[in-house]
């Protein structure tokens, strides 16, 4: 058998295969690095973002409700001043004690305050502080740049309201009542309409050159108000009313507008001052004939309340009749609603109406008012 040999031959590899691994070129391996590295931090940069305005809006709440200190230490931790936002130096502008570094604050806000609602906040803000400062050049040059950049602004009432005080404060009532008109009408809030009403009222009500009849239609239009329950222009009506009752020494009246603000609205501010307004009777002043006819058959009283409700007057008047003087309690109405009044004794003269009243405010624990009434 013939003899076969074998031999062993080395498959062929095609010439485009190499055996050996393809290394990445080096300008990829660059790109896949930067890549990378952008996703990360971009990622690392949202969360502080987050995490700083989380933190800002908690400052923001703690102020709202007072609490500064706790404020302070936590606006303390935050980024240095080259990484503040506009809302972080709002809120340092607002626990900003000095004032001229208020102003700093807020104006390194504005500039950096990229969209319009932010620019607007911050417009507002520093209108306020020149407000408040009594800087009225610059307040009046805020108001016209926002009125300027923004014509249909969210802050329109709030900045409309400062131009009015900045015209009162330039004791321009003219301008001050035609800018009243104006917001009284095109204001979208009730609130701001009545505010205006309350002005206009006020003005009226006011000294110079009112007539008899624009008098008594102001004070119809501080009634209409006093007897918007609910309204915060109610309070302040009320205050109006009694004020001007004693400029015109309508003691009596007065003392009944104090006591239905005290009874409705118990913590409304400038109550302690309108009873010294009230209680304005001088023993030692001289009377003249005139007023001496205008008091004669008159006696005075001490009021000790105002009520809505006839049963909260009647409980009233049972408590204080155990100091064994005369208890009225006379039914009034006021802008179409029933009040009842309730009066202790009937004193000839305002020294023994004052006396009595001391010894009521010793006992009861509270202040009341004299009221000068006609048998």
């Amino acid at each position: 058998m013939p003899a076969t040999s074998t031999s062993l031959t080395r498959p062929h590899l095609p010439h485009k295969i190499s055996a050996r691994p393809r290394r990445p070129r080096p300008w990829r391996r660059s790109l896949v690095l930067m890549v990378g590295a952008f996703i990360v931090l971009s990622a690392a940069g949202l969360v502080a973002s987050g995490e700083h305005s989380q933190r800002v809006d908690r400052i923001r709440a703690l102020i709202d409700r007072g609490e500064l200190d706790r404020a302070s230490e936590l606006m303390s931790e935050l980024a240095t001043v080259s990484h503040r936002s506009p809302d972080e130096l709002i809120q340092r502008a607002r626990l900003e004690p000095k004032g001229t570094s208020v102003e700093e604050y807020l104006k390194a806000a504005l500039a950096g305050a990229t969209s319009p609602r932010r620019r607007e906040s911050v417009l507002l803000d520093l209108a306020r502080y020149y407000q408040a400062s009594e800087d009225l050049a610059r307040l009046e040059s805020t108001i016209r740049d926002y009125f300027a950049e923004f014509k249909r602004g969210q802050f329109r009432d709030e900045m409309a309201r400062l131009q009015i005080l900045l015209a009162e404060r330039k004791s321009n009532i003219s301008i001050a009542r035609r800018l009243n008109l104006h917001l009284s009408k095109s204001s979208a809030s009730s609130d701001t309409r009545e505010w205006s009403r309350l002005n206009l009222a006020r003005y009226g009500l006011g000294g110079g050159a009112n007539s008899g009849r624009g008098k008594r239609s102001a004070r119809r239009a501080a009634l209409d108000l006093s007897s918007s329950h609910g309204s915060p222009s109610a309070p302040l009506a009320l205050y109006l009313l009694a004020t001007n009752d004693v400029a015109t020494q309508n003691f009596d009246q007065a003392a009944l507008n104090f006591n239905i603000l005290r009874e409705a609205y118990p913590h409304a501010i400038g109550g302690y001052d309108l009873i010294e307004l009230i209680s304005q009777f001088d023993p030692d002043r001289p009377v003249s004939s005139g007023e001496a006819e205008r008091l004669l058959g008159s006696f005075y009283s001490v009021q000790v309340g105002v009520f809505s409700e006839k049963r909260n007057a009647k409980r009233q008047k049972a408590r204080f009749e155990a100091y064994g003087e005369v208890v009225d309690m006379p039914r009034k109405t006021i802008s179409g609603k029933k009040y009842y009044a309730v009066y202790v004794g009937r004193f000839d003269t305002p020294e023994q109406a004052a006396a009595f009243k001391q010894s009521l405010e010793r006992s009861e624990k509270e202040l009341f008012t004299i009221a000068l009434r006609q048998k």
